[in-house]
């Protein structure tokens, strides 16, 4: 019997291997390390609440959630 990891269990599997890109890409659009170190619990936190379970990609997710989208007019 094979179990699958659901999408909560892989993000708490992998989060140490993806949290590096995450903040790598904060930092390089902010420019500041505690704005950068904000983006990333925030990152978690929004991973935390989303259904991971049809993510593919989860670094890809993750980087995606950590871009701030445009302001809308």
């Amino acid at each position: 019997m094979t179990t699958s990891m659901s999408g909560q269990d892989r993000l708490r599997a992998e989060w140490a291997t993806h949290r590096p890109a995450v903040f790598g890409a904060a930092y390089r659009l902010l420019g500041s390390v505690a704005d950068a170190e904000d983006v990333v619990q925030d990152v978690w936190l929004r991973a935390s609440a989303a259904d991971l379970d049809q993510v593919e990609n989860l670094h890809t997710w993750l980087i995606t959630v950590s871009v701030p989208s445009p302001p809308r007019s």
